[in-house]
Order: C-alpha cells, then sequence, then structure tokens
C-alpha cells in the first residue's frame, strides 16, 4: 500500500508557493515585475541572456520566460540570476519596485538623451566600495547645489 508521504521541504515549498508566491490572478501582484527588473540589469550591464543563463545554471529559454513575465522564478534562481549579473536580490527587487511606480508595471526607461549616462553611472557606482558610495552621494549632492547657485 503507498501513502502520500510529504517531507517538510516539500511541504514548506508548497506553504510557500500557496501563500507567497506572485500570481497573475491577483491584480495587486501585477505591480512589481521580477522579470522586467532582470532583464533592465541585463541591459544595462550589457550582458547577453545566453551568457547570464549559463552563469546561472539555467537555459536562455528559461530565463527569457522570466524577462517576459510568462514565468515566476523560485527564490533560488532568482538568487543565482542576482549573482550571476553581479548584484544582490535585494537590489532586483529594488529596481522593480521602482519600475512600479509608475503603476504600469514596466520598469521606467531614461529618455534617449540620459540612457547612456544613466548606465554608465549606475555602472561606475556599483562597483565602489559602501564608503565610497557614500561620497559620490553626496558629491552628486554638492553638485546639484552648486549648479543651483550660477
Amino acid at each position: 500500500m503507498k501513502t502520500n508521504v510529504l517531507t517538510w521541504k516539500s511541504f514548506a515549498r508548497k506553504l510557500f508557493l500557496s501563500n507567497f508566491a506572485l500570481r497573475e490572478s491577483h491584480p495587486q501582484n501585477r505591480v512589481m515585475n521580477i522579470g522586467a527588473a532582470i532583464r533592465k540589469v541585463r541591459l544595462e550591464k550589457g550582458l547577453t541572456l545566453e551568457a547570464v543563463a549559463l552563469d546561472a545554471g539555467t537555459y536562455a529559454g528559461n530565463l527569457s520566460k522570466v524577462e517576459r513575465a510568462q514565468q515566476l522564478p523560485s527564490l533560488d534562481l532568482l538568487h543565482k540570476l542576482s549573482e550571476a549579473l553581479g548584484t544582490k536580490t535585494s537590489e532586483l527587487y529594488a529596481v522593480a519596485e521602482s519600475g512600479s511606480d509608475n503603476g504600469s508595471g514596466a520598469a521606467s526607461e531614461p529618455s534617449p538623451e540620459q540612457g547612456n549616462e544613466v548606465i554608465l553611472v549606475r555602472r561606475h557606482f556599483q562597483a565602489l566600495t559602501p564608503r565610497n558610495r557614500k561620497l559620490a552621494i553626496e558629491f552628486l549632492k554638492l553638485l546639484g547645489q552648486s549648479q543651483d547657485e550660477i
């Protein structure tokens, strides 16, 4: 006689997925699109879909589905993708959340004139140590203030 015995791991996974996974059927969950954030960061860093997928241990087709919001990444895959992108998972969520501020669910894009500059600033900023990031922010604030005074 066969019995259905759930292991703790499978039980916890099912509980997590049933309670906390983002589902398209719930309108309030359509706001944050983690796939768009992954795509935005990948393109900003000049990485190909194939290279990121390979580094994360998944298929390019799988990553493509995630980026197009046709599939939700598991937490494990999301962590591996953030590592492949050279960023933290929390930073991906921050990008996704900032893209949802306009209410459309798509990540906001800089204007064509600002696009390259924004990408370069972000790339160089991410390479800084936490201490130097604070200094860079203070420097930019001073630049803004001196610009207003002129």
